[in-house]
């Protein structure tokens, strides 16, 4: 029982995950990225913030578990859950390498960050973002398959 409770609590938390980091991508960011700079920045700003405070808290807890998880299961689904803690642990050195300083540019940008400036961070740090759901959703077709075939 506490193995399949372990699986659980790793779909969910990678599902979770994964969910939010597809959300941003196709709605979020686009969505403030079309609204006028004067109001989008502060905007964007609010929810890159806001994630700062949620997803440092929930990426490492995700990853834990998923390994953890791997531990206790045996067979195909441990391998598959390694890889899937793995494509996490590359989600997360994309977000420390590339994606936290470029929030740490956009956080600190004010009414006087010229326009171009500020969509040169956006638009790479989409990219990278786009690299970090990649990992996420693997993570979670990786877990979905190992809960599968247990």
């Amino acid at each position: 029982m506490l193995v399949e409770i372990a699986l659980v609590a790793t779909i969910v938390l990678v599902g979770v995950v994964a969910g939010n980091e597809i959300g941003t991508l196709v709605v979020i960011h686009p969505a403030l990225d079309r609204v006028p700079y004067a109001s989008g920045r502060p905007a964007a700003q609010a929810v890159v913030a806001r994630f700062g405070r949620v997803m440092p808290v929930l990426m490492p807890i995700t990853i834990a578990v998923t390994f953890v998880t791997a531990l206790v299961l045996d067979g195909t689904p441990s391998v598959l859950l390694l890889l899937a803690g793995a494509a996490l642990v590359a989600m997360l050195i994309v977000t420390f390498a590339g994606l936290m300083p470029l929030n740490t540019s956009q956080l600190g940008a004010d009414e006087t960050t010229p326009a171009d400036e500020w969509y040169g961070w956006r638009a790479r740090w989409l990219r990278l973002h786009a690299v970090r759901v990649v990992c996420d959703l693997a993570a979670l077709v990786l877990v979905a398959v190992a809960a599968v075939v247990r």
